[in-house]
């Protein structure tokens, strides 16, 4: 947990490597909790409530502080891990209790939390709720109760398209023959290590902002979250390089795809806002701009369509993501292409608005990212 929220501060690859230590340890925590629920829920139940509550809020605020970079604010907030947990422990305690109203009826905030920023959606805490029924009933042994889990996670992933967690959540899969023989040891820890984790949890996210600060858009490389900086910077042509040479078949055409889409809506959505704020309309450009790029739009939309989502759904959802690392990035690519031009910032929106040649040409996807252009002639 602690090397994946290190590794998660620095560039690819090593934040994928973070994603492949950390993800896989999420449903670990989470099975864990339900096992120990189910073996005494009348006097477990009330102990993580209390236990967890308090935590979750101290996590909460370097959480954020270390995930500002790359979130959609406000209609994205990002909640930590043990606030997932609390909200599975309410479920599981409700069911215990058989308050079913009051289970039906929380079943609306958590899927409210679930969109804003819970880590893991609102799946994870269903999973959880899901096996500890099972476990209770005795349906089904401890490691079903972490592959349970582990696919509510992966399900929360798969609406991230394209996410490298699913694979890193489903990994948690290979230890549960290891889980499966310690649950068999009989063992409760005293308070003094659990209470110590409570404490540990925001204080090593705390001292990782403090040391090394929020993690940087780069260090959201194998995640469609990210904000891309600058169209045709160096910076995302190596990004783009990188990553497409450790990728291969489907999810290579994926990726592709996605990187494609992000070149195509800063121009077709952020662009022309950015213009619009400023009081000049460029929808001539926008127009050539969308004319010259059809072909290839078309393409990405049709791979990503090999998924079990529409294609106009993705692109809503990922423009959502994006869109407010796109404003950021559409001003820093005005303002290089205001130092290109020899030209006042304040000037850049009218050279687009008559359509300037020039400028069309300097927005092709062949000359600002070679690299993705190849990549994307290429995959099949």
């Amino acid at each position: 947990m602690t090397a994946c929220h290190l590794l998660l501060t620095r560039d690819h690859p090593y934040n994928g490597i973070g994603l492949l230590v950390g993800a896989p340890v999420f449903p670990i925590f989470a099975g864990m909790i339900v096992i120990h629920l189910a073996a005494d829920p009348e006097r477990r139940c009330r102990r993580y409530l209390v236990s967890l509550a308090p935590a979750a809020v101290l996590a909460e605020i370097p959480y954020l502080l270390l995930n500002r970079g790359g979130v959609d604010w406000p209609r994205q907030v990002p909640l930590n891990a043990l606030a997932t947990f609390f909200c599975g422990v309410v479920l599981c305690t409700l069911a215990y209790r058989r308050r079913y109203l009051m289970l039906a009826g929380s079943l609306v905030p958590l899927v409210g939390l679930g969109l804003i920023g819970l880590d893991g959606w609102f799946t994870a805490p269903l999973a959880m709720l899901v096996a500890f029924v099972g476990l209770r009933r005795k349906l089904w042994t401890a490691p079903v109760v972490f592959a349970i889990v582990a696919i509510g996670l992966a399900i929360n992933d798969l609406f991230e398209i394209p996410s490298f967690d699913v694979e890193c959540h489903l990994a948690g899969l290979v230890l549960l023959p290891l889980i499966y023989f310690l649950g068999r040891v009989p063992c409760d820890l005293p308070p003094g290590p659990r209470l110590f984790f409570y404490a540990y949890y925001p204080g090593h996210l705390l001292i990782i902002w403090l040391l090394l600060g929020s993690y940087p858009p780069s260090a959201q490389a194998d995640d469609p979250n990210r904000p891309l900086a600058s169209i045709g910077h160096d910076e995302a042509i190596k990004q783009a390089t990188d990553q497409l040479e450790a990728l291969s078949g489907d999810e290579k055409a994926r990726d592709v795809a996605v990187q494609f889409l992000a070149f195509y809506l800063i121009n077709v959505k952020s662009r022309p806002a950015y213009c619009q704020k400023r009081g000049t309309d460029i929808s001539a450009w926008t127009d050539a701009f969308v004319q010259a790029n059809q072909t290839n739009y078309q393409k990405s939309r049709d791979i990503l369509a090999r998924s079990s989502f529409a294609p106009d759904q993705i692109e809503a959802d990922l423009y959502r993501q994006w869109s407010s690392g796109f404003e950021k990035g559409i001003a820093d690519a005005m303002a290089t292409t205001a130092t290109q031009l020899n030209l006042p910032e304040d000037q850049v929106c009218t050279v687009f608005a008559r359509n300037d040649p020039a400028i069309g040409a300097s927005m092709q996807l062949q000359l600002s990212n070679p690299v993705l252009s190849k990549a994307l002639s290429d995959v099949r």
